[in-house]
């Protein structure tokens, strides 16, 4: 009912035989949620379903309009209207992917991440350390070019071009 309710409003969830944590880390919040035998996605960038077993995360900035709860939900998890900047997907069983940056099916074992889901219109400077397996030490650095947070020291031991 609960997802029924959220698919006609618009909002983005992550629904089913799911557990989910939401963290806050330095600069960003961090969801991260484990399904079992059926889940089904809304968010946008990452829409789909997923038979067996799945682990996803979503990175969003702190600065948002509606930040998730943080805490442990189960069943059930809303996420914000906007875009994750980060996702990263593990799947095993039967993947279902519809979404707007990928349309796809997998049968087996899926591992994947995007990084940077950040619309053309924007025009920002961005900064993020993401292990999907240790969303603790996530830390993230985001503003618009007109925010006093740039230059960004890039640390000697990335490889980054410049």
């Amino acid at each position: 009912m609960a997802t029924s309710l959220c698919l006609v409003s618009g909002c983005s969830t992550g629904s089913g035989l799911l557990i989910a944590d939401v963290y806050r880390t330095e600069g960003a919040y961090v969801v991260t949620m484990e399904g079992f035998g059926i889940t089904m996605r809304t968010v946008a960038e990452d829409a789909g379903l997923t038979l067996g077993y799945d682990r996803r995360s979503y990175v969003y900035p702190q600065r948002i309009e509606d930040p998730p709860e943080e805490g442990r939900h189960y069943f059930f998890v809303p996420l914000p209207k906007r875009a994750p900047l980060a996702v990263s997907t593990r799947a095993v069983g039967m993947d279902l992917r519809t979404s707007s940056v990928e349309f796809g099916l997998t049968l087996g074992y899926r591992d994947t991440s995007l990084i940077a889901l950040i619309p053309a219109t924007e025009s920002l400077y961005m900064r993020l350390r993401f292990l999907p397996d240790d969303v603790s030490a996530t830390r993230l650095t985001y503003c618009s070019e007109e925010e006093p947070c740039w230059p960004i020291e890039i640390p000697a031991d990335v490889s980054a071009p410049r």
